[in-house]
C-alpha cells in the first residue's frame, strides 16, 4: 500500500503503539495516518517551519517533536482522546540558530536531544518535566 503526500518526505516515525504513522515534509507540514485504516487522519503545519527536517514520537505516546530549517524544535502534545496532535506546540525551543537535523527522545521520554550538523558542538538536551534546556 502507498501513503501519498503532496511534497517530498523529510522524515517519518510511528507512534509507540504502532497505530499511527507521522511524516514530515519539505514544505513544513506533518501528516498523520491511521495505519489500520490506511487513511490520513490529520495534516498540520509545523509552527515556524518552511521545511521540517526531522520528527520523533515519544515512547509514552504523549509527544511528537519536530526540528526545522529555522533552528526551531517544536514539541507537540498528542491528544489521547481525539488521537491527533495539538496544533499549537507546548514548547518552542530556539536554542540553536542553525537548521535542526536530528531529534530524539530517550527511552523513558524524559529527555529530548536535538542537534544541528551545521555548527560545531550544536547538541542540546531538553528535560520535559523541568522545562530546562542543557
Amino acid at each position: 500500500y502507498e501513503f501519498r503526500l503532496n511534497s517530498q518526505v523529510s522524515d517519518c516515525c510511528f507512534s509507540d503503539d504502532g497505530a499511527f504513522m507521522f511524516a514530515s515534509t519539505d514544505d513544513g507540514n506533518i501528516y498523520q495516518w491511521d495505519v489500520g485504516s490506511r487513511k490520513i487522519v490529520d495534516i498540520m503545519t509545523d509552527v515556524g517551519a518552511l521545511q521540517t527536517n526531522c520528527i520523533d514520537f515519544s515512547s509514552d505516546n504523549g509527544y511528537l517533536v519536530s526540528g526545522n530549517n529555522a533552528g526551531m524544535t517544536n514539541l507537540y502534545q498528542f491528544n489521547k482522546v481525539t488521537k491527533t496532535l495539538n496544533k499549537k506546540p507546548v514548547k518552542e525551543i530556539d536554542n540553536l540558530t542553525t537548521s535542526i537535523d536530528n531529534v530524539c527522545f530517550n527511552p523513558a521520554s524524559e529527555l529530548l536531544a536535538f542537534t544541528s550538523k551545521w555548527k560545531k558542538n550544536a547538541i542540546r538536551l531538553y528535560h520535559l518535566s523541568s522545562n530546562t534546556v542543557y
